[in-house]
């Protein structure tokens, strides 16, 4: 699961799976979305729940149960708040991104990267210790709009082509790949949860 959809949906959904599996051999990692996506691919994960990418792999079932918004967000604790607040195009490259996970720039194509539009970039994947970072006002973040309405202080960065994006958010999987019993179970408990 991502950061976002652990800490909104894990312990309903876990719970549930848990209660009616309790034999199952389970392993659970929190992981950046993206490299859930190469976890997926290089067969280290079977089954991933959090956003889906701009170009998913064409070889993954993707079942999509909400969207989301990922917002540039920064703290009224960060010492360029104001300026960024007003001009975060004058201001933007002289900031810290905190993100994460950074892939490997060769494994993306095309396109102008936020890493090149940035000061420079810090890779912390454990989201309580990224947002105490950003609230002590070190650096920007990439946040959930439903994260972002639940956090004092926090507030959307205007004005930058990279400051929104739009996501859908839901479980994928290899296509041609027999899933396990528990995975097709916690699938079906997901379906039923967003369903209603």
């Amino acid at each position: 699961m991502s950061s976002t959809v652990n800490r909104f949906f894990g312990k309903q959904l876990l719970l549930e799976f848990c209660e009616k599996n309790p034999l199952t051999r389970l392993k659970l990692n929190v992981a950046p979305s993206r490299e859930m996506v190469y976890g997926v691919d290089e067969d280290r994960w079977e089954l991933c729940f959090g956003p889906f990418q701009t170009r998913m792999p064409g070889h993954f079932e993707c079942v999509g149960f909400f969207e989301e918004k990922r917002l540039l967000a920064v703290h009224e604790n960060h010492p360029a708040y104001s300026a960024l607040m007003t001009d975060a195009a004058t201001h933007i490259t002289a900031q810290t991104l905190l993100t994460s996970y950074l892939d490997d720039a060769s494994k993306r194509g095309g396109g102008e990267r936020i890493r090149d539009l940035v000061g420079d970039v810090w890779e912390v994947s454990h989201l309580e210790l990224r947002l105490a970072l950003c609230e002590a006002g070190k650096g920007l973040s990439y946040m959930s709009d439903r994260l972002l309405a639940e956090l004092p202080g926090y507030h959307h960065v205007p004005g930058l082509e990279i400051s929104c994006f739009e996501r859908e958010v839901g479980l994928y999987y290899k296509k041609h790949k027999a899933l396990s019993e528990g995975a097709r179970r916690f699938i079906g408990i997901c379906q039923r949860y967003f369903a209603s």
